[in-house]
Protein backbone atom coordinates (compact mmCIF):
# COMPACT_ATOMS: atom_id res chain seq x y z
CA UNK A 1 0.00 0.00 0.00
CA UNK A 2 1.71 3.47 -1.08
CA UNK A 3 1.95 5.52 2.42
CA UNK A 4 -0.29 8.50 2.08
CA UNK A 5 2.61 11.61 2.31
CA UNK A 6 2.24 14.61 0.79
CA UNK A 7 4.82 13.99 -2.04
CA UNK A 8 2.64 10.55 -3.09
CA UNK A 9 -0.67 12.77 -3.02
CA UNK A 10 1.36 15.37 -5.52
CA UNK A 11 2.68 12.54 -7.57
CA UNK A 12 -0.79 10.88 -7.63
CA UNK A 13 -2.50 13.78 -8.41
CA UNK A 14 0.00 14.84 -11.50
CA UNK A 15 -0.62 11.60 -12.88
CA UNK A 16 -4.69 11.91 -12.73
CA UNK A 17 -4.31 15.14 -14.37
CA UNK A 18 -2.83 13.37 -17.17
CA UNK A 19 -5.32 10.92 -17.31
CA UNK A 20 -8.17 13.28 -18.56
CA UNK A 21 -8.86 12.49 -21.83
CA UNK A 22 -10.06 15.91 -23.57
CA UNK A 23 -10.52 14.72 -27.05
CA UNK A 24 -12.96 11.78 -25.61
CA UNK A 25 -15.35 15.11 -25.04
CA UNK A 26 -14.20 16.91 -28.64
CA UNK A 27 -17.77 15.96 -30.60
CA UNK A 28 -19.56 15.47 -27.47
CA UNK A 29 -22.96 18.22 -26.03
CA UNK A 30 -22.00 20.95 -23.21
CA UNK A 31 -24.31 18.35 -21.21
CA UNK A 32 -22.12 15.57 -21.53
CA UNK A 33 -18.98 18.47 -20.97
CA UNK A 34 -20.53 19.46 -17.77
CA UNK A 35 -22.03 16.60 -15.68
CA UNK A 36 -18.93 14.31 -17.10
CA UNK A 37 -15.70 16.42 -17.71
CA UNK A 38 -16.27 19.43 -15.91
CA UNK A 39 -16.99 17.64 -12.55
CA UNK A 40 -14.04 15.38 -12.63
CA UNK A 41 -11.69 17.97 -13.46
CA UNK A 42 -13.07 20.44 -10.31
CA UNK A 43 -12.52 17.52 -8.03
CA UNK A 44 -8.71 17.76 -9.01
CA UNK A 45 -8.55 20.92 -8.22
CA UNK A 46 -9.65 20.70 -5.17
CA UNK A 47 -7.54 17.98 -4.29
CA UNK A 48 -4.51 20.45 -5.64
CA UNK A 49 -5.51 22.99 -3.34
CA UNK A 50 -6.02 21.01 -0.75
CA UNK A 51 -2.38 19.24 -0.79
CA UNK A 52 -1.09 23.39 -0.94
CA UNK A 53 -3.24 24.27 2.35
CA UNK A 54 -1.22 21.44 3.32
CA UNK A 55 1.54 22.75 2.65
CA UNK A 56 1.24 25.72 3.96
CA UNK A 57 -0.06 24.14 7.64
CA UNK A 58 3.26 22.13 7.97
CA UNK A 59 5.68 24.93 6.60
CA UNK A 60 4.28 26.89 9.41
CA UNK A 61 4.27 24.56 12.04
CA UNK A 62 7.98 25.13 14.07
CA UNK A 63 9.15 21.77 12.90
CA UNK A 64 8.70 22.19 8.56
CA UNK A 65 9.64 25.78 9.68
CA UNK A 66 12.91 25.10 10.57
CA UNK A 67 13.60 22.19 7.97
CA UNK A 68 12.89 24.42 5.71
CA UNK A 69 14.54 27.60 6.44
CA UNK A 70 17.88 25.28 6.64
CA UNK A 71 17.96 24.26 3.36
CA UNK A 72 15.40 27.13 1.34
CA UNK A 73 18.46 28.20 -0.72
CA UNK A 74 19.78 25.47 -1.55
CA UNK A 75 16.56 23.57 -2.61
CA UNK A 76 13.17 26.03 -3.04
CA UNK A 77 13.25 28.92 -5.51
CA UNK A 78 11.15 31.42 -3.58
CA UNK A 79 9.11 31.40 0.15
CA UNK A 80 7.11 27.79 0.17
CA UNK A 81 4.41 29.71 2.11
CA UNK A 82 3.75 32.47 -1.45
CA UNK A 83 4.23 29.55 -3.20
CA UNK A 84 1.50 27.60 -1.59
CA UNK A 85 -0.97 30.58 -1.58
CA UNK A 86 0.16 31.95 -5.14
CA UNK A 87 -0.87 28.41 -6.19
CA UNK A 88 -3.81 28.12 -4.38
CA UNK A 89 -4.84 31.60 -5.53
CA UNK A 90 -4.47 29.77 -9.01
CA UNK A 91 -6.21 26.56 -8.86
CA UNK A 92 -9.41 28.49 -6.83
CA UNK A 93 -10.16 30.84 -9.69
CA UNK A 94 -10.29 27.83 -12.39
CA UNK A 95 -12.69 26.11 -10.26
CA UNK A 96 -14.63 28.86 -9.72
CA UNK A 97 -14.84 29.00 -13.45
CA UNK A 98 -15.69 25.15 -13.79
CA UNK A 99 -18.43 25.78 -11.09
CA UNK A 100 -20.04 27.56 -13.28
CA UNK A 101 -20.42 25.17 -16.37
CA UNK A 102 -23.85 24.28 -16.96
CA UNK A 103 -25.40 21.92 -20.07
CA UNK A 104 -26.64 25.23 -21.65
CA UNK A 105 -23.19 26.62 -21.77
CA UNK A 106 -20.79 25.80 -25.05
CA UNK A 107 -19.09 22.52 -25.27
CA UNK A 108 -15.85 23.63 -27.02
CA UNK A 109 -15.31 26.77 -24.30
CA UNK A 110 -15.76 24.64 -21.50
CA UNK A 111 -13.50 21.56 -23.12
CA UNK A 112 -11.25 24.85 -22.95
CA UNK A 113 -11.67 25.83 -19.65
CA UNK A 114 -11.11 22.29 -18.56
CA UNK A 115 -7.81 22.17 -19.97
CA UNK A 116 -6.75 25.40 -19.06
CA UNK A 117 -7.41 24.01 -15.16
CA UNK A 118 -5.65 21.41 -16.02
CA UNK A 119 -2.74 22.48 -16.90
CA UNK A 120 -3.08 25.14 -13.78
CA UNK A 121 -2.84 22.07 -12.06
CA UNK A 122 0.19 20.85 -13.46
CA UNK A 123 1.75 23.85 -13.33
CA UNK A 124 1.13 24.38 -9.47
CA UNK A 125 2.03 20.70 -8.02
CA UNK A 126 5.47 21.30 -9.99
CA UNK A 127 5.57 24.59 -8.27
CA UNK A 128 5.53 23.12 -4.69
CA UNK A 129 7.05 19.63 -5.14
CA UNK A 130 9.93 21.27 -4.06
CA UNK A 131 9.19 22.21 -0.62
CA UNK A 132 6.86 19.20 -0.36
CA UNK A 133 10.25 16.57 -1.05
CA UNK A 134 12.32 18.92 0.99
CA UNK A 135 9.80 18.71 4.25
CA UNK A 136 9.49 14.68 3.68
CA UNK A 137 13.20 14.16 2.61
CA UNK A 138 12.35 12.41 -0.44
CA UNK A 139 13.42 12.87 -3.99
CA UNK A 140 10.95 15.07 -6.72
CA UNK A 141 9.98 13.14 -9.21
CA UNK A 142 7.67 15.28 -11.38
CA UNK A 143 9.25 16.43 -14.56
CA UNK A 144 10.35 20.36 -14.07
CA UNK A 145 8.11 23.11 -15.68
CA UNK A 146 11.16 24.07 -17.82
CA UNK A 147 11.50 21.29 -19.35
CA UNK A 148 8.38 20.41 -20.15
CA UNK A 149 8.24 23.99 -21.65
CA UNK A 150 10.88 22.76 -23.83
CA UNK A 151 9.60 19.70 -25.02
CA UNK A 152 6.36 20.87 -25.81
CA UNK A 153 7.71 23.76 -28.13
CA UNK A 154 9.65 20.88 -29.98
CA UNK A 155 6.22 19.34 -30.72
CA UNK A 156 5.16 22.61 -32.10
CA UNK A 157 8.02 23.18 -34.07
CA UNK A 158 7.82 19.54 -35.02
CA UNK A 159 4.24 19.46 -36.27
CA UNK A 160 5.31 23.55 -37.99
CA UNK A 161 8.05 21.73 -39.85
CA UNK A 162 5.98 18.52 -41.26
CA UNK A 163 3.06 21.10 -42.25
CA UNK A 164 5.61 22.88 -44.51
CA UNK A 165 7.18 20.51 -45.99
CA UNK A 166 3.94 18.84 -47.21
CA UNK A 167 4.10 21.18 -49.87
CA UNK A 168 1.76 21.53 -52.55
CA UNK A 169 -0.77 18.55 -52.80
CA UNK A 170 -1.42 16.75 -56.00
CA UNK A 171 -3.95 13.46 -57.20
CA UNK A 172 -0.36 11.52 -57.43
CA UNK A 173 0.96 12.41 -53.80
CA UNK A 174 -2.40 13.25 -52.10
CA UNK A 175 -2.50 9.68 -51.10
CA UNK A 176 1.34 9.17 -49.52
CA UNK A 177 0.61 12.80 -48.13
CA UNK A 178 -2.89 11.31 -46.06
CA UNK A 179 -0.73 8.80 -44.90
CA UNK A 180 2.47 10.43 -43.13
CA UNK A 181 -0.20 12.65 -41.86
CA UNK A 182 -1.96 9.98 -40.19
CA UNK A 183 1.03 8.71 -38.67
CA UNK A 184 2.23 12.37 -37.49
CA UNK A 185 -1.03 12.73 -35.47
CA UNK A 186 -0.74 9.44 -34.24
CA UNK A 187 2.77 10.12 -32.93
CA UNK A 188 1.55 13.41 -31.51
CA UNK A 189 -1.53 12.19 -29.86
CA UNK A 190 0.79 9.41 -28.26
CA UNK A 191 3.26 11.64 -27.04
CA UNK A 192 3.85 12.40 -23.62
CA UNK A 193 3.26 16.09 -24.06
CA UNK A 194 0.54 15.85 -25.53
CA UNK A 195 -2.41 16.74 -22.84
CA UNK A 196 -0.26 19.63 -21.99
CA UNK A 197 -1.17 21.11 -26.14
CA UNK A 198 -3.35 23.88 -26.71
CA UNK A 199 -7.12 22.60 -26.11
CA UNK A 200 -8.32 23.60 -29.96
CA UNK A 201 -4.91 22.06 -31.51
CA UNK A 202 -5.67 19.15 -29.21
CA UNK A 203 -8.94 18.90 -30.81
CA UNK A 204 -7.53 19.87 -34.24
CA UNK A 205 -5.72 16.62 -34.43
Amino acid sequence: MTDVTMANKLCELYAAGQRVALRRYAQTDSAVVSTQLSPVVTDLLAGGRALVQELVERVCSPDGAAHIQVERGAMVEGAPEALAVSAEAELARHQQRLLRHTPAGDAREMVSDCGSALRALQRSLQAVEPPVCQLERVPQRLPRQLQVSLTVRRQYRGLWAFHTQLGELSPATARRALRAVGTRIAIAVGSDVFSLLREDDQLSL
